[in-house]
């Protein structure tokens, strides 16, 4: 994908006020779409390790959710241009609208190189309810590490450009994984979102578990290393068991009850926060 390139599949996804039975925007509250993050009580949906659901639709006519793209290559994948998966928002001044969740990116190749973006951003708006972001996997067979990726992977929710322009909406989640390695990293980015009560979508957070979760899924959580950044905010919804985690300053994550295991040591508090 070159510098001025795109694989662009954002608004492809379920229409508006559609999606999974968990996910589009509530219908009662008129609110952006719930995916990897969630929006109101929403649930989260689809496995973070190997994605390919669609964006769920905001409460607005044409504020699509983002769709699904799928690249298997066997050597050396070069983003210096966009793939994209976005949710449809609308930042038009006096815009009034719900927008749609990002979709999903999963790529298996033998290295990942370049300095382009990988995004599946929740829709922008100009006033209302942003979408929250949605998932991106990328599974490299050969190279050892990332260091060829000198680009952006973008999970944030969306934005609201009618004031200060910051992340408005729960992040999605990005899993990192190199070959002959560990178990791989999952990286919650909030890019920034806001902690002001009068700025946030309300229960704007991302369950660590998806909330249709089986024993797969968890199973998948043993080895790997979790990190939560750009003041996003996390949940645990059941016991885990992961290899590591890294609580960037001002992130979070609330236990709610449950226990996070790291490695051999058991994490009962009911929150933990940076």
């Amino acid at each position: 994908v070159e510098a001025n390139g795109a694989i662009n599949a954002s608004g492809k996804g379920f229409p508006a006020g559609t999606g999974t039975p968990s996910g589009p925007g509530h219908p009662a509250n008129a609110t952006g779409a719930g995916h990897g993050g969630r929006m109101y009580s929403q649930a989260t949906y689809g496995t973070p390790f190997e994605p390919l659901t669609l964006g769920s639709g905001g409460q607005s006519a044409g504020h699509h959710g983002g769709g699904a793209v799928r690249l298997v290559v066997g050597g050396t994948l070069t983003v210096n241009g966009v793939v994209s998966a976005k949710g449809n928002g609308c930042t038009e001044s006096g815009d009034q609208s719900y927008a749609g969740s990002g979709g999903s990116i999963w790529i298996t190749c033998g290295e990942l190189a370049g300095a382009g973006t990988l995004t599946v951003k929740g829709g922008d708006v100009f006033n209302n309810f942003c979408g929250s972001g949605g998932r991106i996997a990328v599974h490299q067979t050969t190279a050892a590490d990332f260091a060829a990726w000198q680009g952006a992977v973008v999970v944030e929710g969306g934005r609201k450009t009618g004031d200060a322009e910051v992340p408005r909406s729960a992040p999605g989640t990005a899993f990192l994984r190199s070959a002959g390695g560990n178990g791989g990293r999952l990286l919650i980015d909030g890019g920034g979102l806001t902690r002001d009560p009068n700025q946030l979508n309300p229960n704007s957070y991302t369950d660590l578990l998806p909330t249709n979760w089986c024993p797969a899924v968890k199973a998948d959580f043993r080895n790997v290393t979790v990190e939560i950044s750009g003041r996003a905010q996390a949940y645990l919804l059941d016991n885990l068991k992961i290899e590591d985690f890294e609580l960037a300053a001002g992130a979070s994550l609330d236990l709610a009850g449950h226990e996070l295991r790291l490695g051999s040591r058991a994490h009962c508090n009911a929150q933990t926060r940076a």
